[in-house]
């Protein structure tokens, strides 16, 4: 899997690995980039008919059954897509 860094963090990263890699530094450009791809989850709109097949395709255990629908934990969401590939009325949709 390849990650496309914004050009700040290939610059530092860059910079970095001149100077011999440093684990610190190496964990905090793994954490920008998951901290920037988790800020966009799915989210599961009014349209969901709580039949259940998105639950068990979630890798990560962010959805749970609420009281009228089902509900994505935005800060375990990967944004993966495998809850919306599975449901029959698209219900699971990018989060805003």
């Amino acid at each position: 899997m390849f990650i496309l860094l914004p050009s700040e963090l290939q610059h530092n990263f860059c910079q970095q690995q001149e100077n011999g890699p440093s684990k610190t530094n190496i964990t905090r450009i793994i954490f920008l980039v998951f901290e920037e791809a988790s800020s966009m989850a799915y989210k599961i709109n009014d349209s969901c008919i709580m039949c259940g097949a998105c639950e068990p395709e979630c890798p990560t255990g962010a959805i749970s059954e609420g009281d009228t629908l089902y509900v994505i934990d935005p800060d375990k969401c990967i944004d993966c897509g495998a809850c919306a590939d599975v449901c029959p009325v698209g219900a699971p949709e990018l989060e805003d």
